[in-house]
């Protein structure tokens, strides 16, 4: 399939349809599945592409600010969508001049008050077991289209809020038609992001130079992986400390038929040679989410899965991977019926961080999770419950140890673990007894003898500090938001959250507490995708981009 070739299947679809989206949908499928598996997924490359385009632009958000009132990301990409099913002449002229739309299409598609949608688009062509990935458009294709786009679209440097100044200029008939008030445009947010910019990158410089007043900055050596995407393949990395040099890659095919989605495949992926080792699932897994790795020994790796397994009729369950057998397990969560509503929704407590994940004692493993009410036609608010679950790894049983309580960790027969009054607990396992240690505690983890916590010490300043003999000592004061730590040793890695509201940046820092050095280091998109063990330092980081032909990447820093 070439660009010529698609626009003409659209527009065969449009006509075709009449305006029925479900009815245009069912023609692409059957003209799609006469087609070879390339050209069928070639056609849905070519739908991202072209809705990516009209998606950044600003003129098709600021109509339809004018069409509906207000725009979100989601509804500027299904409108971006409805406007490539409209065909050619309509997506080039609409995005060349966008007050022209109302006269191009049937204005019965606003009859709703609504931006036309066509969400569903996306997965068309995408219904067969060889159809379930990407492909990438030639690259001589691609470089014609992005011609052909310069040419017909006009080139404009103008942000949205700068067409809106202008807006009784650029949209004239479609204020009219749809009786657009331009009062409601409200300039105030571009001031705001200005100056929200401003106060992160002064809070920033402001950081480091209080850290530097204490710690001495030294140039990490980092080395990077990249785990390129096949030709047919769009695996999901499972952010987990790297084991001989491999992740864990998943493979998941999606059928619009029925809309569900399908695990696959799962292999130990080498980031270093390529080699790849194909693992057995044991079991048909549906609607799949993400392993969420908790912990490891020299057989076992333990995660936690938010997803159907099929054999336990259940959306969650706790998976072991045996390295001998080089196959998966699967346990249903324990619920105590006291507990148990209609519809249930599980989360690992925390996220996956050392400090939030799984740790052994006694031939036991534990971990933390959060349950809560999921059912979406329930109205009675039901307050989460945190509970700590106990695998016996001699017979791999679960149950719950501990309700109301997270974060566990033992130091010789002491649990301790945090309360939902952010309250650290020290429970003596032999007597029962219990008595409070550290309270206004957002995060823990204990390290051999030491304890180390982090507070906020107001609204605006948190610190992190070490417990140790009954002596506290700072090691982090008056800082941003500590947005999460994990220590082996005497290194520390640590995060910032450095906000003036919603958003902000999170530099990455491992401390060497011994000598008072600092290396400022990469940190994943998702910020548990960071690991640290005895002797290095790994960040998971998940890069979705069709060019680099990359999916995740690796770094790793060695002490």
């Amino acid at each position: 399939m070439n660009n010529k070739q698609f626009w003409q299947l659209i527009e065969e679809c449009r006509n075709q349809s009449n305006g029925n989206k479900k009815r245009y949908r069912n023609i692409a499928d059957k003209k799609l599945a006469d087609l070879s598996v390339d050209d069928r997924l070639l056609f849905n490359a070519y739908v991202s592409f072209y809705a990516a385009r009209a998606e950044e632009n600003p003129r098709l958000m600021l109509l339809g600010k004018v069409i509906e009132g207000s725009v979100t990301d989601d509804s500027i990409l299904y409108f971006a969508l409805w406007l490539v099913s409209c065909g050619e002449k309509v997506y080039f002229e609409t995005l060349k001049n966008p007050d022209k739309l109302i006269e191009l299409v049937d204005k019965s598609e606003f009859e709703a008050g609504l931006m036309p949608e066509f969400e569903i688009l996306m997965t068309a062509g995408k219904d067969d077991a060889d159809c379930d990935d990407p492909i990438n458009i030639d690259d001589a294709e691609l470089q014609l289209m992005n011609q052909i786009c310069s040419e017909r679209i006009p080139k404009d440097a103008r942000t949205y809020y700068d067409l809106a100044r202008e807006i009784d200029a650029i949209l004239p008939n479609s204020i009219r038609f749809f009786d657009f008030d331009t009062d409601d445009l409200d300039f105030s947010y571009e001031a705001i992001e200005q100056e929200y910019m401003r106060s992160i990158e002064k809070l920033q410089d402001e950081t480091f130079e209080k850290l530097k007043k204490n710690w001495t900055f030294i140039q990490s050596e980092i080395k990077s992986y990249d785990i390129l995407k096949p030709k047919r393949a769009y695996p999901h990395i499972i952010p987990m400390p790297a084991f001989n040099d491999c992740v864990l890659k998943t493979k998941y095919k999606y059928s619009s038929k029925n809309d569900t989605t399908e695990l696959t495949n799962c292999y130990w992926h080498n980031y270093k040679t390529e080699e790849e080792k194909e693992i057995n699932l044991n079991a048909r897994i549906r609607m799949p989410g993400t392993f969420r790795y908790i912990a490891a020994n020299d057989d076992f790796i333990y995660f936690f899965a938010n997803f159907t397994v099929e054999s336990l009729n259940c959306e969650c369950a706790f998976c072991i991977y045996n390295f001998a057998s080089n196959t998966f397990s699967y346990l249903p969560l324990p619920v105590d019926t006291a507990e148990k509503a209609v519809f249930l929704s599980y989360s690992l407590q925390g996220g996956y961080k050392k400090e939030k994940s799984g740790v052994f004692y006694q031939n036991s493993l534990y971990f933390s999770i959060e349950m809560k009410d999921n059912d979406p036609f329930n109205h009675t608010y039901i307050k989460p419950l945190s509970l700590i679950l106990r695998c016996q790894l001699q017979d791999n049983t679960l149950s719950v140890f501990k309700k109301e309580a997270n974060l566990p960790h033992f130091q010789d027969d002491n649990l301790y673990f945090m309360d939902n009054a952010e309250c650290v607990i020290c429970e003596n396992l032999t007597t029962h007894t219990e008595k409070v240690v550290l309270e206004n505690v957002t995060a823990f983890m204990i390290e051999g003898s030491r304890l180390f916590f982090s507070q906020h010490t107001d609204s605006n300043n948190y610190s992190l500090k070490c417990l140790h003999n009954g002596n506290v000592k700072d090691l982090l004061t008056n800082m941003p938001q500590i947005h999460c730590f994990s220590v082996v040793g005497d290194i520390i890695y640590v995060s910032l959250y450095i906000s003036q509201g919603d958003g902000g940046l999170i530099p990455g820092f491992l401390l060497n507490i011994k000598d008072k050095t600092i290396y400022e280091v990469p940190i994943g998109d998702q910020s548990s995708d960071f690991y640290l063990d005895e002797h290095k330092y790994f960040t998971i980081r998940l890069i979705y981009e069709e060019e680099p032909k990359v999916i995740a990447r690796v770094y790793e820093v060695e002490f």
